[in-house]
């Protein structure tokens, strides 16, 4: 059968506006039914067996944020490294409705299941496809990169404009197909057991250690602590079966009560998606751009893009939170990918924020970088002196904040792309960057700095054709610092320092 690898969630109709994802068969089918038995006449290139296997509660604790996701994911592949992150995306979505905390959060993961029947595709296949899927094939049209005037904003607008007809058949095609095939399927019941642990103590980040034993970065994507915090929530997915009383206690009567009924009400619990390119003969390179298409009317349709690709995908999306009170909360769907909390007054200290966590601090001031979608990974590294970027990342922005030698305090960017910022241009610096892949970054953004006294106003402008996405200002009074956002959609943010209260200011915005 069909699947749907943009819209499809393989756990059902449990994230706003999903679905299984199971589409219309693509395969010739035979069955004869005889009695109480149904079964396939012909294989057509299918193998299929009987299982009965079940097992209780292959749990996992101490899983972080990233790691739940896939957790959840495992059981379910899609062919393809960007299709495997469609579906994660997917997923993604459902996991992230969760209360927000301002504690550490792990969670502890308890897997059941029960198999019964497992089938697949031959390789290579020689059976027969299905003619309605050839004649559909046939009746699309062919297409290019470049949809011209039918965009995906102007798709959701009015699917049926005359621009828009041969995107419309494709998505109509996808609609009932899908964008893939299920190669490999096991049928059976699955219970997911989630708890959400919660610490008692604000987040503290682990110092990783490099030869010789020194202690020469801090990493603070990621943590890990013990599991003996409270279990904040419970939630419990069954696929397959009906609920019995004692199955969120792994009580082993309601195990066996379930077990029995996964063979009335069997459902997909693990699943290989092929794409349906190898099925579209003439048509393949066509298949690619409408997949492409359909894609981005979904991005549009959900308000921001299933995942992230490169940095400059997740910056345009991006929403910059600022405070002055040390706490600072992301808009609602919303969660942190990097961002930094810093000492209002000399000597200045800066702290990076843990990625998905609320920013909560005391005495300090926040700036939080929130993003909706599957988050880039991101490794964000403070200090006081020169430090690489861990293993083959490199830096994807950042800053150094120091005194020069008029003692004015300079704000400079760190170079993209390379593996640490330099040495600290003057004296009592700071440096915060985040750090990534090589093969996320683009040249499409440029980060832009800019300094003033006194009396005095500067402007962070950016390249023509280019808007702020991202940006703060720091101005300094007699006694602290205060920190303000940069207004994104315009082409500059102005640093003011002329009504007598601010004696210094410094900016730091990020264009595209």
């Amino acid at each position: 059968m069909g699947y749907d690898a943009v819209l499809g969630n393989p756990f059902g109709s449990l994230g706003q506006d999903k679905d299984s994802g199971y589409r219309n068969p693509i395969l010739e089918t035979h069955v004869t039914i005889s009695g109480d038995k149904t079964k396939s006449s012909e294989q057509n290139g299918l193998w299929v067996r009987e299982l009965s296997t079940c097992w209780i509660s292959d749990t996992h604790d101490d899983v972080g944020d990233d790691e739940l996701v896939r957790e959840l994911q495992n059981e379910f592949t899609v062919e393809g490294s960007e299709n495997s992150e469609l579906l994660s995306a997917s997923i993604n979505s459902m996991a992230d409705d969760k209360p927000t905390s301002k504690h550490t959060v792990n969670y502890r993961i308890a897997k059941s299941f029960c198999a019964i029947r497992e089938s697949g595709i031959m390789v290579p296949f020689t059976g027969k496809i299905s003619s309605v899927f050839i004649k559909e094939v046939e009746a699309l049209p062919s297409i290019n990169e470049d949809y011209g005037p039918c965009t995906p904003d102007v798709f959701i607008v009015d699917p049926l404009k005359s621009d828009c007809s041969s995107m419309h058949q494709w998505v109509k095609f996808f609609k009932r197909y899908g964008t893939h095939m299920t190669s490999h399927i096991t049928i059976g019941g699955q219970i997911i057991s989630i708890d959400r642990m919660v610490e008692g103590e604000k987040i503290t980040k682990m110092v990783k250690t490099l030869g010789g034993g020194e202690s020469i970065y801090k990493v603070t994507d990621k943590f890990s602590s013990v599991m003996t915090g409270k279990r904040e929530s419970h939630q419990m997915l069954i696929l397959g079966g009906y609920y019995f009383s004692g199955l969120e206690s792994n009580d082993s009567k309601a195990f066996n009560r379930w077990s029995k009924s996964v063979w009335e009400r069997p459902m997909p619990i693990r699943a290989n998606f092929t794409s349906l390119e190898h099925f579209m003969g003439d048509k393949s390179k066509s298949y690619q751009h409408a997949v492409r298409f359909y894609r981005g009317v979904q991005n549009v349709a959900n308000g921001h893009s299933l995942n992230y690709t490169t940095i400059s995908q997740m910056l345009k999306e991006t929403v910059t939170v600022v405070s002055n009170t040390g706490s600072a909360y992301c808009p609602t769907g919303m969660s942190v990918v990097s961002g930094f909390v810093m000492t209002k007054t000399e000597p200045f200290h800066i702290d990076s924020c843990v990625a998905s966590s609320d920013v909560l601090k005391d005495n300090v001031l926040a700036v939080a970088l929130c993003a909706k979608g599957a988050h880039i990974n991101f490794v964000t590294i403070e200090s006081k002196e020169r430090r690489k970027c861990p293993n083959d990342l490199v830096v994807a922005f950042g800053f150094q904040m120091f005194t020069d030698e008029t003692s004015a305090m300079q704000l400079a960017s760190c170079p993209i792309g390379q593996a640490d910022c330099g040495d600290m241009p003057g004296k009592g610096g700071i440096e915060w960057k985040v750090c990534t892949q090589r093969n996320l970054l683009d040249s499409n953004f440029e980060p832009r700095t800019a300094a003033t006294r006194e009396g005095y106003y500067a402007n962070m402008d950016c390249p023509s054709s280019q808007k702020v996405v991202s940006g703060f200002v720091l101005r300094r009074t007699r006694g602290s610092l205060q920190v303000d956002s940069c207004m994104a959609g315009i082409s500059s943010c102005s640093i003011q320092c002329t009504d007598g209260t601010f004696t210094a200011g410094n900016g730091f915005i990020i264009c595209l």
